[in-house]
């Protein structure tokens, strides 16, 4: 199987720069669907951006994005069903705080959310996806 690391940039309307790029480095495997997730993500990216998200914001939501869209090979994120979030989120919990998982979640839940706004896709699979008890 082929696989190709693309950079991405993104603009950013943060305050300290309003000029600043984020770069988005994807590994990608050699399917249909992957140029296509990518343009999603960089659209949804630049979304939050333009909607004056924070810089900091906007690159933890491009990390979580990232990691969460590479465990499926940046499939269509129309195949992405709840029992692989399940999955992929059972995996973080091995290794991350519940706050992490749960900041996680949200930039998920967020790009899916977008993505069923803006006609991408039908479905939601993050509806049934509860966030973690944080225990202080």
């Amino acid at each position: 199987m082929l696989r190709a690391t693309i950079w991405l940039s993104v603009e950013s309307a943060g305050q300290d720069n309003p000029m600043a790029r984020h770069r988005i480095r994807m590994k990608i495997s050699d399917g249909a669907s992957a140029p296509q997730t990518l343009a999603m993500l960089k659209v949804f990216l630049r979304h939050l951006s333009v909607s004056g998200r924070a810089k900091g914001t906007v690159q933890r939501y491009r990390e979580a994005l990232s990691m969460f869209l590479g465990s499926f090979d940046h499939r269509d994120p129309a195949e992405i069903t709840p029992d692989m979030v399940e999955e992929f989120l059972e995996d973080a919990r091995v290794r991350r705080s519940a706050a992490t998982v749960n900041a996680m979640k949200s930039a998920i839940r967020s790009f899916f959310r977008y993505l069923v706004l803006s006609d991408k896709i039908a479905k939601d699979p993050m509806t049934l996806v509860k966030n973690e008890r944080v225990v202080r």
